[in-house]
């Protein structure tokens, strides 16, 4: 019976730890006081979060390495899938990438068509992400806004790409780290109907053990009861 009990305080310990820890991250993770307001009014609860959808600006290119030659995988649409705004300036929801192709060494490679797990070539699906709005220091000075992107994983998978149905000999990788999204249409996430989003020079994004970058931007705005309606982010 001792022995039982250590055991079962053992495990116990291990698992308040592993929730401390958990929080832990995920309150790092938060801007102190940030929110998002909608036709004028601050997201505070649950009661009603707005959806929001997204719209190509120009085409979506990951740009990394596969051997010595440089691989693009090239989508020409995206949208949001379940994609809301919360409280304290957060946002969940999945990326859907369509039309997708794959270059190598500047070449189409057609036996190499793209997709996520489970989905039809051409269609690249993430995994559950998780978007938090941040306040950027730049080392020349001032602050701008800026919108960290997580996967809601522990190995921090964006999407598992796979190539082709077994006739490419480049292989698939997962899309691995962090995004950071900026505003290009304005200096901070000011009220407007659609912002504008593309890559900013803070990300950290790797696709298997090679560094990637995201090239191209995409509108985004709010959808269902909240369609037409201004909106503003606000880190802090």
């Amino acid at each position: 019976m001792t022995k039982a009990f250590k055991v079962s305080r053992l495990f116990g310990l291990l698992a308040l730890l592993a929730g401390l820890m958990a929080f832990s991250a995920t309150a790092a993770q938060a801007e102190p006081g940030a929110y998002w307001e909608v036709g004028g009014t601050q997201i505070k609860d649950k009661t009603l979060l707005p959806s929001i959808n997204a719209e190509k600006d120009t085409d979506a290119t990951l740009i990394t390495k596969s051997g010595l030659s440089t691989l693009e995988l090239l989508c020409t649409d995206i949208a949001f899938k379940n994609g809301l705004l919360h409280e304290l300036g957060r946002a969940t929801g999945t990326i859907h990438y369509t039309g997708c192709t794959t270059k190598s060494g500047g070449v189409e490679q057609p036996n190499c068509v793209p997709h996520s797990p489970g989905n039809p070539e051409g269609l690249i699906e993430t995994r559950p992400l998780e978007g938090l709005l941040k306040l950027h220091k730049p080392a020349a000075g001032g602050t701008e806004d800026v919108f960290e992107l997580l996967p809601v994983n522990a190995e921090m998978i964006f999407v598992s790409v796979e190539l082709g149905s077994g006739k490419c000999a480049i292989k698939g990788a997962n899309i691995t780290g962090t995004v950071f999204l900026k505003d290009c249409k304005e200096l901070g996430l000011k009220n407007e109907l659609k912002h504008l989003f593309e890559e900013h020079s803070l990300t950290k994004l790797f696709y298997g053990a090679n560094a990637a970058t995201i090239k191209g931007s995409a509108w985004a705005f709010l959808t269902e009861a909240h369609k037409g309606q201004l909106w503003s982010g606000h880190p802090a």
